[in-house]
């Protein structure tokens, strides 16, 4: 029983990912936002400036600040476009929980150099955190419904190498869009940009998010409830692009130019769906995808640049490779048409390497 159960999900899941980016590809393309975002007075948000005092000269510690608007419960908390420096991580947490900045450019939360306790990549810590657990396997929310993140730059600065800027968990609906997270010095410091992590995230809609730097952009590591990512664009990461360990990805219009693999998926429950993507500036003795351990991997019209390999995938003891630069459609397992009437495209087979 607990075998059909899982499957149902899965199909379930996967059928709602399939559903969503079709309408989403009807809709026109469109570029990280620029806007401005100001709420009137009677909005009932709360401004972490007007309210509570933090400062804009990014030089005074506004870490009280944000503790004490999370400590009276604010839910919804407005964060006016200036520098904001931190020396600690903040957790947003509870369920309902918004963060609006006015701008994504100039709504900047920054974390002080060299900061206390995150100076470990092997003891990762988050800078903003939507859960006060991270990576706890025994820890799980289920109530953090509708946590969302809007128009603001969450920087890891320097020298902080176990850094994640924002540990990000929501329950059966949220999203986080026009975020950047990054790092802001040259070398690509910080353990990760966007790490979903934690028991039972999403579904949840992740767009156009831009990861600047860090060892891994993306990181994601469970199998429950999946995530639709659009306009996800990725530069400068040090071990890969994406991570994906078991859980159900499903990402329009990425953007990677990196050296090293763009994208990595595994495990048994792993699924990843990957529609126009472009996948740029790897190194020739590299691979751009690489799906092992039986992860499901279905790929529609990839560009590549600069990468020896496309695609490598493992699945049930055998290896295949695509090393074309332009792929128009690839499967590593079985899926049916959403039209059942309809034939199945022409899909580009995966050349078995020599054992």
């Amino acid at each position: 029983m607990v075998t059909c159960r899982r499957l149902e999900v899965l199909s379930f899941s996967v059928i709602a990912n399939v559903l969503t980016l079709w309408l989403l590809s009807l809709l026109p393309a469109s570029a990280n936002s620029a806007e401005s975002v100001v709420f009137p007075v009677v909005s009932g948000d709360v401004s972490v400036k007007e309210k509570y005092g933090a400062m804009d000269d990014g030089k005074t510690d506004d870490t009280a600040a944000f503790q004490m608007a999370m400590a009276d419960g604010v839910r919804n908390l407005y964060l006016p476009a200036v520098r904001y420096l931190l020396s600690d991580s903040i957790v947003v947490g509870g369920k309902w929980c918004q963060w609006q900045g006015e701008n994504e450019a100039t709504t900047v939360l920054k974390l002080q150099d060299r900061a206390a306790g995150f100076d470990h990549v092997e003891q990762p810590k988050p800078f903003v955190s939507t859960f006060a657990a991270f990576r706890d396997p025994k820890a799980a929310m289920g109530q953090a419904f509708r946590n969302s993140l809007f128009n603001l730059t969450i920087d890891v600065g320097a020298g902080n190498p176990g850094a994640v800027a924002l540990h990000y968990i929501n329950n059966n609906q949220g999203t986080v869009r026009d975020v950047t997270p990054r790092s802001s010095v040259p070398q690509p410091v910080g353990k990760a940009g966007l790490a979903l992590v934690t028991n039972w995230p999403g579904p949840a809609y992740i767009h156009r998010v831009t990861i600047d730097g860090f060892d891994i952009g993306l990181w994601s590591a469970n199998s429950q409830f999946s995530f639709v990512c659009e306009h996800l664009r990725l530069s400068g990461q040090s071990v890969v692009g994406i991570e994906n360990i078991a859980q159900m990805l499903s990402i329009r219009k990425l953007v990677s130019s990196n050296l090293v693999p763009a994208l990595r998926t595994r495990g048994n429950a792993g699924f990843l769906m990957l529609l126009d993507a472009e996948l740029n500036g790897g190194d020739s003795k590299a691979y751009a995808i690489e799906a092992v351990e039986n992860s499901t991997l279905i790929v529609e019209r990839l560009k590549t640049s600069g990468y020896g390999t496309a695609i490598r995938a493992t699945s049930h003891g055998k290896t295949r490779e695509i090393n074309a630069s332009v792929v128009a459609s690839v499967v590593n397992d079985p899926v049916l048409p959403l039209n059942p009437n309809a034939s199945v495209a022409p899909v580009a087979r995966l050349k078995r390497l020599p054992s």
